[in-house]
């Protein structure tokens, strides 16, 4: 893998945010990193992700730094968002 990571970890847990129930999926490698500010401004892949989860309501954060893995936290709703659909 182009990361080298050596080890994920993966957390999900059932959670409320706004009030509204739903999950939330967080996934973390001890990979080698990258600048994400450079990584969110172009391409598709993670802004794919982030406008996807958006789109039902839910929420996209995204952490890395070169030399130190990378973090990506998903909350998405059990009810989709229909408000302006």
């Amino acid at each position: 893998m182009h990361s080298r990571a050596t080890k994920i970890e993966l957390a999900c847990i059932e959670t409320q945010r706004d009030g509204a129930p739903g999950v939330a999926i967080t996934m973390a490698d001890n990979g080698a990193g990258f600048d994400a500010d450079r990584a969110m401004a172009g391409g598709q892949g993670i802004n794919g992700m982030r406008s996807r989860a958006e789109a039902i309501g839910g929420a996209f954060a995204l952490s890395s730094r070169r030399g130190e893995g990378a973090i990506i936290s998903v909350w998405l709703p059990y009810a989709r968002k229909t408000e302006g659909l």
